[in-house]
């Protein structure tokens, strides 16, 4: 068990490009974590419990890989990749999400005071993944002061802050959970072309999590925000792929809400293209069916938009979930 362990540490740290010397840490040299990779050695819990963290992979995650194949043990619904987004992205606590009159000096302002505190903890952290928060809190910084400003169309390409993770998504063998998640907060700072290029390549090596149901749920949310870039740039043979992604992937979800956002941007979708309000209609039918006051509430909001605005504007109604 000691040496499937280490082989399992092993295949996740390799799978993220992270050397020994990336991973070791005053809590755990190089050498033991070799030797524990191999076989050689045991960890303390303590110390196995930080090698995972170094990893950027939880628990769950881990022994889900560990027993894939080997067990029908289910470790779906677990609440720890909150705390390790929040770990590596502590600054998005201070994130409103809300830039309503605020000018675009006030925002800048507000993004920039944080910098110092962000650019010292970088700065102490030699782990590679680390510096992906700089770039991200950045972008979310111009989104929001483009979302403002009614000259520009959201999402713009922002290449000078998605180019390190692209690169580094892009050199992926498989993409972990966690990768999935850093893609979804950059998805709207990609260039088109590279943008959908990230999307197949999530949707292809993240394939063993298909049995995953959080990360199963999460891949939902990605086709949702794929879906949506698609509209905002006006690309509908994108969108209608992406609506067959979606479609397919449905046969696994046992979700209802995501079965009425496949119906409803199904609606959406075709209503851009000449083809009526019928699949909208319907997903609102089935909110108020299931009282669903939420879902009904957002989807009676936008459906009326659609319905008073032109496809040039949908890129005002650009959301991107990121958990």
């Amino acid at each position: 068990m000691i040496q499937e362990f280490g082989s399992t540490a092993k295949a996740i740290r390799q799978s993220k490009n992270l050397t020994l010397q990336n991973v070791a840490d005053e809590q755990l040299s190089a050498s033991a974590l070799s030797r524990f990779e191999t076989g050689q050695a045991d960890l303390t819990v303590t110390k196995f419990a930080h090698l995972l963290e170094r990893l950027w992979t939880t628990p769950e995650e881990f022994v889900f890989r560990y027993l894939k194949g080997k067990t029908s043990f289910d470790l779906n619904g677990y609440l720890s990749m909150s705390d390790m987004l929040m770990r590596w992205f502590p600054q998005g606590a201070l994130f409103t999400g809300n830039s309503d009159h605020q000018t675009a000096e006030v925002i800048r302002a507000k993004f920039n005071a944080a910098l110092p505190t962000l650019d010292t903890q970088i700065a102490a952290s030699h782990d590679p993944i680390k510096r992906f928060v700089r770039p991200l809190w950045e972008l979310m910084r111009e989104e929001m002061v483009a979302t403002g400003d009614v000259t520009h169309h959201f999402p713009q390409p922002h290449p000078e802050y998605t180019t390190g993770i692209q690169h580094y998504l892009m050199a992926l063998n498989d993409w972990s959970e966690f990768d999935i998640y850093m893609f979804t907060g950059f998805m709207p700072g990609f260039e088109p072309r590279i943008e959908k290029q990230l999307f197949q390549l999530a949707m292809t090596r993240a394939v063993k999590y298909q049995d995953f149901r959080s990360t199963r749920e999460l891949i939902f949310r990605v086709l949702e925000n794929q879906f949506s870039l698609c509209m905002a740039w006006c690309d509908y043979p994108a969108a209608k792929s992406c609506l067959s992604i979606y479609e397919k992937r449905l046969e696994s979800s046992t979700n209802a809400t995501n079965n009425i956002n496949f119906l409803f941007d199904r609606g959406w979708y075709r209503l851009r293209t000449g083809a009526g309000t019928e699949d909208c209609e319907h997903a609102l039918t089935v909110t108020k069916f299931l009282r669903l006051a939420d879902e009904d509430r957002d989807l009676n909001e936008l459906f009326h938009f659609i319905l008073t605005h032109d496809g040039q504007d949908d890129w005002q109604r650009t959301a991107i979930f990121i958990n």
